[in-house]
């Protein structure tokens, strides 16, 4: 304490303040005492061009899309987290999207699930076959992972769009943006990666039950975020949005087992079967002439069958002719063109 030195200013005084624009926005404020000048800088939040940083960024753009992908590790671990775990009274939009929506963890979910579809429906498909193969190699479905990435991102985009109009419609209590609905959906898919590893099993009961536990998981979370936003609304309108936000994602979860997992071994069996029997009747076919020897030779005893049977017919026809001529006296010509021949004098 005894150390402490104790300087007056009460010499010092503001005499001039003058405040000086600059050209990116801010106010530099310039302060005179005492002879000495001092200048500070401030920002000016009245103005607006500071106070947000995607202000004067344009929409298309490179620098107003990077602010969506500018999360940390913690930040997308714990919405991966939260977007599984429904709780009461909770709401995932309002607690972890807003106010900082990303399109980063959304983004990799989609790209993550999209793989793992189509890789784990091939391998169901080689399983449930039993590694049969087509010419010696097994032929993988590389439309298993367009089809996926048509119905995610989607699902994704379309879907948020058409919930974002209905609250924009009825003026709901609370408004989300359409970037935080899209963030809260694409988080809501990340329980369908582990799901669809798990669908590799080859067990119906054990794949409805996980399709009932990730629609459980993922859609209450949404449920319970969209329900603030629509429950002062028409009961009919409210339960009808809920309803239909469950709905949709069940119908997303039994297209991924019908389509990609179910529906694939179907038609892998299907062209496995018929490929076999082709190739097998066709190397039967080619090593064995014995059955061809056989069919040739029925063929051929048919057709003298059939080319006898008028023939024989028309030698009847020929011989009752002849037996009348023959009482009658009359000459007879035969049917192997042979002449005349006289009938015997009575």
């Amino acid at each position: 304490m005894t150390d402490l030195e104790f300087q007056s200013f009460h010499n010092q005084v503001v005499t001039n303040v003058q405040p000086i624009r600059d050209d990116d926005g801010g106010t530099t404020y310039e302060f005179q005492h005492s002879g000495d000048i001092d200048r500070v800088k401030l920002l000016d939040s009245e103005n607006g061009t500071n106070s947000t940083p995607q202000g004067n960024k344009n929409l298309w753009s490179f620098e107003y899309y990077q602010q969506f992908f500018d999360v940390d590790t913690d930040q997308v671990m714990g919405r991966l987290l939260n977007s599984m775990v429904p709780r009461l009274k909770t709401n995932f939009i309002a607690q972890h999207i807003h106010p900082i929506p990303d399109l980063y963890g959304p983004f990799w979910i989609c790209v993550t699930l999209i793989f793992t579809t189509g890789i784990c429906g091939n391998l169901a498909k080689y399983i449930e076959t039993a590694g049969s193969t087509i010419n010696g190699h097994f032929e993988s479905d590389f439309h298993l992972v367009t089809g996926a990435a048509s119905a995610i991102f989607s699902y994704v985009t379309l879907v948020p769009f058409g919930l974002y109009s209905l609250l924009w419609y009825r003026k709901s209590e609370v408004q989300y943006t359409y970037l935080e609905i899209l963030s809260a959906y694409g988080y809501s898919l990340t329980v369908f990666v582990p799901v669809s590893i798990l669908w590799v099993i080859q067990l119906e009961s054990v794949r409805w039950a996980l399709i009932v536990v990730a629609v459980c998981m993922s859609g209450f979370v949404l449920a319970f975020s969209f329900w603030p936003a629509v429950r002062g609304d028409k009961k009919l309108i409210a339960f009808g949005t809920i309803v239909g936000i469950l709905g949709l994602h069940a119908i997303l979860a039994i297209g991924f087992k019908e389509f990609f997992f179910d529906a694939a071994l179907q038609s892998n069996k299907f062209g496995a079967d018929n490929a076999d029997f082709s190739s097998g009747a066709l190397d039967k076919a080619l090593t064995d002439p014995a059955p061809n020897a056989a069919l040739t030779l029925n063929d051929s005893q048919s057709k003298n069958a059939k080319g006898a049977e008028p023939k024989a017919a028309s030698n009847k026809a020929d011989d009752k002719e002849s037996s009348k001529a023959t009482a009658n006296g009359a000459p007879v010509a035969t049917a192997d063109g042979g002449g005349q021949k006289d009938a015997a004098k009575v």
